[in-house]
């Protein structure tokens, strides 16, 4: 014992006395445009190298003492050396480093300001330790992508999901979205939005303005949150600058389907003061105010085993979205080891929408009728956070970063239809109605022959049928032109009949609040030696969730007994109605009808009070109360990880990076059930329990990633690594379902789901083109267990409502693989001008499959697109450039369909639907943006862009596309502006 105690001490000494030795160099890599991230930093002759950081900062340590030389480098820059003379134990600060724009390695030099951010995320990928993308600021400005969605799509196997015309949700790899995660600074953020999709960021509500570099994590490593198993969205917000700057940007545009402007502007402001320039600040702002416009229109079918229509809706959509961003940092740099700052965020989006809903009821639960449906709303998303911190070396070959962070989102309504954040705000509907008798359905008696209309009270059943469904070929509409036909009912005495009634008006309310009020997190490296530098290090974070959402109801009074009849007020055609859907004919501009206008449908509560009933949402007065109580719930979450991690770089070609994640998470939900009973005089009494759920798990995440550096130019990549999926608060949420009755379906929360784990590994290719761009070729694979997905319940099922009940499952195991290709390039070898050019493709092959019980054989997971595709074509020269973007996206299914009934017999559930003609698709997408820009001089420049350009429907549909479920077009929004960099 005493013998491995000298041994031991010895060793140690030994080392330290080694690293002692040594000596360190700092300073910063930059070129005229600003810092260099992941520029290459080496000691001639020895295996003793760094990249620069996001910063351009560099800290070299274990360099020799005595005369040695620096070689600074990047890509499409002059090589800089420079010669160091340090003692023992020495730290040198070379200061700033600029390195000049040039030849290197026998690259083209190609002019233009765009290109210096593309450079340098070449640069970052090349140097990385795991696979990933990068996109900078510069290369988002290239083209119109106003917030992270819309930037990301991009990227090699992303996929994204609009609403409204604007990118929302992201799904990487062709996975689902919840399978994916998005970081601002390296911290996952909290989500609230409209409709609960687990912890999906929705990107809308994040302005690229603010970000400096969107890190696109293709795989992980142990340094990295593990809750992504699709991959994970990084959001780097802007750096401090060296020098002064000040960046103004304004832009005035129009939407040509709501025929109407839009604007934007933003401003970014910072500089590097005081003594030796230690104190560095950024602080911006942006603004973008759009009008928009939608053409839409669904179909509802029957939840059975046919496919028999129950609802034609045809909508208009109207409003008005702002997106506020606003960013800010500050940094003291203490001395030449320290360093501390504080940063934050903020995002949020503004939608003053009008929808005008035209509903042809054909369902016989619901009655044959015409309703309108005038609506308003304003949503309200908001997002914010921030962090403060400290960077300092801890001796000579340490460092430690802490910091403390804090984020909170929130979803709201704003003030409609009352004033002063009245409490019963919220989504606001008034519904006129009128009874008809529809004489386009399919009568059939008991033994399925056809009948004729006079003979249709006679009829075994009657079906409302798409041509493609009908046993006839002379009955049923086209998918794109179902037009209804019906006679008006008119009662004895009252030809008013006809015309449309008050029936209600209601607004659902909804608050959901997520934050995580602290985040806590250390960061430690230690330098063994030149070759080997280990990591460690830990984060805590608790997060908090409330979600209440309620319906207020407004009836005919009965003190009132006359109809209030829709044509007693002002009423106006829908906008631009010669246009309406005009993309697929205009065949429904005759089947909208007129609405109020903004004016009566905004004071109609008020204007109408005395002969309206007011009905809260009372289990005593309001028997709507059960369908809303199973949204009423809150949940906590704390997590706490730690990992350990070591980089092994035995020579400047191989580099290993290994490593272990664990997570623990403690999860509470609670939520609302309602219970009812009738009590010894015949009353109802209602109770109201708090239920709730407790779950514990820890989440074991080993992690390898090798990187082999063939040449100067080329790398190979292999990572074998664990990451997983947390169940959502929703899936996990017990008490009371959530009743969706416009699907047909209730949904219970399953308080026993597993979280869903994920080994993956990946094999990737790089070859550099220097400066003219890189060649990527990967292919992957995951096995999945225990995925999460909607299933039917056969224990609950609620048939006094009439619909099907589901609740969420764990899939025994899934199957996901695929091979992703990039090929960016500037077009040097062509003459003239045409050198200038630029040409950028990324394509996604992936493939999945999934066992579940519903299903026979295997099933394709949901969200994922087969074929993924983006191109970009580019000119590019010191004044004039010009961008082309092109997007393509398989169909893909988006949402499995499941039905059952029991067997009268057995009381066995029987599953109807084995294949996937009743499951939900999103349809293929082709889409086009351009945008082109001229520099007057070096700091001002006008530029113009264009979203759109095919006026790509979104389509989604039901088993196959000639059987619609959503069709919607938003049309093209151009924009021409202006940038001024004063400083």
């Amino acid at each position: 014992m005493k013998f491995c105690k000298v041994i031991l001490t010895l060793l140690i000494t030994q080392i330290v006395t080694m690293v002692s030795a040594q000596v360190t160099v700092t300073g910063v890599v930059k070129d005229g445009e600003g810092v260099l991230p992941g520029a290459s930093v080496v000691v001639k002759n020895t295996t003793i190298g760094v990249a620069t950081s996001y910063n351009g900062s560099f800290e070299l340590e274990n360099v020799p003492i005595g005369l040695q030389i620096v070689e600074i480098s990047f890509i499409g820059h002059e090589v800089r050396q420079i010669e160091v003379n340090g003692k023992k134990g020495q730290l040198i600060n070379l200061g700033v480093i600029v390195l000049a724009e040039g030849a290197m390695l026998n690259e083209v030099k190609v002019d233009g300001k765009m290109d210096e951010g593309e450079r340098k995320a070449i640069q970052m990928v090349k140097a990385s330790a795991r696979i990933l993308s990068v996109v900078s600021a510069e290369g988002m400005e290239k083209l119109p992508d106003r917030n992270g969605a819309e930037a990301l799509q991009r990227m090699p196997g992303v996929v994204m999901e609009s609403d409204q015309g604007e990118g929302r949700y992201i799904s990487f790899r062709g996975t689902p979205t919840d399978w994916s995660s998005a970081l601002v600074n390296g911290d996952r953020l909290p989500v609230a939005a409209e409709e609960m999709e687990g912890r999906t960021m929705n990107f809308d509500i994040l302005p690229t303005s603010f970000i400096e570099y969107i890190e696109y994590n293709q795989n992980l490593t142990p340094n990295i949150e593990g809750d992504a198993i699709g991959g994970s969205a990084n959001f780097i917000t802007k750096y401090t600058p060296e020098k002064k700057v000040l960046n103004l940007q304004a832009g005035y545009g129009w939407n040509f389907k709501a025929h109407k402007p839009l604007w934007n502007g933003s401003v970014q402001f910072g500089d590097r003061v005081g003594k030796n320039k230690r104190l560095g600040y950024i602080i911006g702002g942006s603004v973008y105010n759009r009008n928009w416009a939608t053409d839409n229109f669904e179909v509802f079918y029957g939840n059975n085993d046919d496919q028999n229509i129950e609802r034609l809706e045809l909508r208009d959509y109207n409003g008005l979205r702002t997106t506020y961003g606003g960013n800010f940092k500050v940094d003291y740099r203490l001395n030449d080891v320290t360093e501390v700052y504080v940063q934050g965020f903020f995002g949020q989006l503004k939608d003053d929408e009008y929808n005008r809903k035209t509903l042809y009821d054909y369902a016989a639960s619901v009655g044959q009728s015409i309703r309108l449906q005038n609506i308003h709303d304003i949503m309200i998303n908001r997002v914010y956070g921030g962090e403060a911190g400290v960077h300092f070396k801890w001796g000579d070959d340490s460092k430690l970063n802490l910091r403390i962070a804090h984020y909170d989102a929130r979803f709201g309504y704003g003030n409609v239809p009352y004033a002063n954040d009245d409490t019963r705000n919220g989504y606001f509907v008034t519904e006129f109605e009128k009874q008809v008798e529809y004489t386009d359905y399919l009568y059939l008696d008991e033994e399925g022959n056809r009948l004729p209309y006079d003979e249709r009270y006679n009829a075994y059943t009657r079906n409302r049928l798409l041509h493609i469904d009908s046993p006839y070929d002379d009955y049923g509409d086209d998918a794109n032109n179902i037009q209804p036909t019906y006679n008006n009912i008119i009662g004895a005495g009252r030809p008013t009949d006809s015309l449309f009634q008050f029936k209600q008006a209601w607004t659902e309310t909804l608050e959901h609040t997520e934050r995580d009020p602290i985040v806590l997190a250390a960061d430690w490296e230690h330098r063994i030696n030149n070759k080997f530098k280990i990591y460690a290090g830990a984060k805590a974070r608790t997060k908090e969730g409330v979600r209440k959402k309620g319906l207020e109801t407004w009836n005919r009074s009965a003190d009132y007994p006359d109809p209030i009849m829709m044509d007693s007020f002002d009423l106006a055609p829908i906008p631009h109605k010669e246009e309406y859907l005009r993309e697929i004919g205009g065949y429904y501009q005759d089947d909208v009808f007129d609405f109020l206008t903004k004016d009566e449908l905004n004071n109609f509560l008020q204007n109408n009070a005395y002969r309206l009933n007011y009905m809260p949402l009372d289990p005593r007065i309001n028997d709507l109360y059960e369908q809303f109580v199973g949204s009423n719930f809150t949940y906590n979450e704390d997590v706490i990880s730690g990992y350990m991690m070591g980089t092994y770089t035995p020579s400047l070609r191989w580099s290993v990076n290994f490593g272990l994640r664990l997570e623990n998470a403690q999860v509470s939900v609670v939520a609302d059930t309602l219970t009812t009973a009738v009590n010894d005089i015949g009353e109802t009494d209602f109770t109201i329990d708090k239920t709730r759920m407790d779950r514990n798990y820890n989440a074991f995440l080993p992690m390898a990633n090798v990187k082999y550096s063939i040449n100067d130019k080329s790398n190979m990549r292999l990572s074998l690594t664990r990451s997983f999926r947390r169940p959502n608060f929703n899936e996990l949420k017990p008490g009371a379902p959530e009743l969706h009755y416009s699907h047909f379906h209730v949904l219970y929360g399953n308080p026993g789901l597993k979280p869903t784990y994920s080994w993956n590994t990946d094999l990737s290719y790089q070859y550099f083109f220097g400066l003219e761009g890189m060649f990527t070729a990967t292919a992957f694979y995951k096995y999945v267990t225990d995925h999460i997905y909607t299933s039917y319940n056969t224990e609950e099922l609620v048939p006094r409502f009439n619909v099907t009940s589901k609740t969420f499952e764990n899939a025994p195991y899934a199957h996901v693989g695929g091979v992703e290709l990039v090929i960016s390039r500037k077009l040097t070898f062509l003459p003239g001008f045409l050198k200038n050019m630029k040409a950028q493709l990324n394509y996604a092959r992936t493939f999945s499959s999934m066992k579940i019980e519903a299903r026979p054989s295997l099933q394709a997971l949901p969200r994922q697109s087969a074929n993924v595709a983006n191109f970009q074509l580019g000119y590019e020269d010191k004044k004039f450039g010009a961008n082309v973007g092109v997007n393509y996206k398989d169909p893909y299914l988006k949402e499995l369909s499941f039905f059952g009934v029991r067997d009268p017999e057995t009381n066995e559930f029987i599953n109807l639907r084995t294949n996937n003609d009743f499951d939900i698709y999103q349809g293929k997408s082709l889409t086009m943006d351009a945008s082109v820009s001229y520099n007057f001089t070096p700091k001002l420049s006008v530029y113009a862009e264009a979203n759109n350009l095919f006026n790509t429907p979104f389509l989604e549909y039901r088993g196959r596309k000639e059987r619609p479920v959503r069709t919607e077009y938003y049309s093209i929004r151009a924009l021409v502006g202006i940038k001024y960099q004063i400083f």
